[in-house]
């Protein structure tokens, strides 16, 4: 195998990789019964997790502080903390689940930044909800399958 074949084996594998991270959509009617997170199903929710952490800067459980306050308002008990750890055959103790629930959650970073937050980053206007309107407003129009009441011209 000559280095383009192997280039073209690497590109291929990775465009295959992409593609079963993206749930099928089509037809868009059916976009609202599609998991959106059918694209990490093959990961644990741990490593799910720590992917979204990853790209999107927010990850699949709650923040610390909504579990601080179910504690103080009596939805979750210390013996459903004892429970829980004792059902994810966790190595921690109620103390050292204390220590780390007092510790501040660090803000969440996305490490892949949007192209429309850094342009408006630079030029001080807000892209992206022009961007996620305007593309939005296009697919609807040209998606339409009869819900409309008047149809894209040109189409």
């Amino acid at each position: 195998m000559n280095i383009i074949e192997r280039y073209d084996a690497t590109l291929k594998s990775k465009v295959e990789t992409a593609c079963r991270r993206i749930a099928p959509l089509w037809p868009l009617k059916h976009f609202v019964a599609v998991n959106p997170y059918f694209g990490l199903s093959d990961q644990s929710f741990w490593q799910a997790d720590q992917t979204l952490r990853r790209v999107t800067g927010t990850g699949l459980c709650m923040p610390r502080e909504y579990y601080k306050e179910q504690l103080a308002n009596g939805r979750i008990t210390r013996n459903d903390l004892t429970g829980a750890l004792q059902e994810m055959g966790s190595t921690w103790d109620l103390p050292s689940l204390d220590r780390e629930m007092a510790r501040k959650d660090e803000k969440p970073k996305s490490s892949f930044p949007l192209l429309s937050d850094v342009l408006g980053d630079l030029e001080h206007r807000e892209w992206s909800g022009f961007v996620v309107e305007r593309i939005s407003q296009y697919c609807a129009a040209y998606f339409d399958e009869g819900q409309a009441l008047w149809t894209m011209p040109w189409k």
